[in-house]
């Protein structure tokens, strides 16, 4: 087997790029991968099914510029997408780029140079947001990696798009996206590299995520969302129990718990908005918690009294509590 010589100058870096009906930003997203300094690239793009003219735009660019990748499949979601792009990846490192964001020119450049000075199996960087307003916010600059984890489950650090990765890393452990996640893959993909591999960390800010009135953070949650994103952290949590082997173990895992507590207060707050109240009755014959963990949750005792009217199970209460106390926002839409 050949040696990977990953200190090269012209060591390949490949860019997955996975496209849901981008044609709007794609363009974008491309011409930032461009403009990088580091002169061997491949992009890859993986249409997930996209009913739109994501493919035309890409096929123009790919006229002009060889070293595009177009590969289309059937709709599966961005981890199956991302999936596919790892597996057809040619290059010795791996980075994602969400088709509606941005790089920095120097974005490869500089955490394929801290990678190969550190020996490590990936780096990350921080990231800018750019919202749809004008207005920019940075991530925080966290100074103390031993507590990596809990700080980026603060979620306001770095995330799956400001990693580089050797291929060689991920193909050693076996590395891929969970694509029966339809949210929250990204974290267990992220603890799962953490878990395994060394890594450093550039305090720049070379990714640019880019809101917009599509973007996901602006849709409104149904059932099912929450449903799906409690359903993920309960899966994230059993990979902390059972897998996760870092000192930090209990604190890590106490910070996930009380991240499942605040979503089912929240669910179960919005349920009682909703007037979905056979569902809540339902919900809270099998839910429990841990009392300490209100320590770690944001607003411990708004969130302490909205499950002590939650948990009364008391119809009336429930209605006076729907009157008086809770928002149009709290509720959740039908379907």
């Amino acid at each position: 087997m050949l040696r990977v010589d990953y200190m090269s100058s012209n060591a390949l870096v490949s860019v997955i790029i996975p496209a849901y009906n981008a044609e709007k930003f794609i363009g974008r997203a491309l011409d930032s991968v461009i403009k990088q300094t580091w002169p061997s690239v491949e992009i890859v793009i993986i249409d997930d099914g996209s009913s739109d003219n994501t493919a035309a735009v890409c096929r123009e660019y790919m006229s002009r510029h060889d070293h595009i990748r177009y590969i289309r499949k059937q709709n599966g979601g961005v981890s199956s997408a991302r999936n596919e792009g790892i597996k057809a990846a040619s290059g010795c490192y791996i980075c994602f780029l969400d088709s509606d964001d941005t790089y920095e020119p120097d974005f490869i450049r500089t955490l394929v140079s801290k990678v190969t000075q550190d020996d490590r199996d990936f780096a990350y960087c921080l990231f800018r947001k750019i919202h749809s307003d004008g207005h920019i916010t940075q991530s925080v600059c966290y100074d103390n990696t031993d507590t990596v984890i809990t700080d980026f489950l603060n979620f306001d650090y770095f995330d799956i798009c400001c990693l580089m990765l050797k291929k060689e890393f991920l193909d050693k452990n076996n590395l891929f996206f969970d694509s029966s996640m339809v949210v929250g893959e990204d974290v267990l993909f992220i603890l799962e590299c953490l878990n395994k591999g060394a890594f450093s960390y550039i305090k720049e800010y070379l990714y640019n995520y880019i809101y917009h009135s599509e973007s996901l953070m602006n849709k409104k949650w149904k059932k099912a969302d929450y449903i799906s994103d409690l359903d993920a952290w309960k899966k994230i949590l059993s990979y902390i129990a059972e897998t996760y082997n870092k000192p930090d173990k209990s604190s890590v895992f106490s910070k996930v718990r009380a991240k499942v507590l605040s979503l089912q207060i929240q669910f179960m707050w919005n349920m009682l908005a909703t007037g979905l109240y056979p569902d809540l009755k339902s919900y809270i014959k099998d839910f429990s918690y841990h009392k300490s963990d209100f320590t770690l949750i944001r607003k411990p005792g708004k969130n302490k009294f909205r499950l002590n009217i939650v948990l009364s199970g008391n119809i009336f209460v429930w209605r006076i509590a729907r009157k008086f106390l809770t928002k149009k926002k709290n509720i959740i839409p039908a379907g």
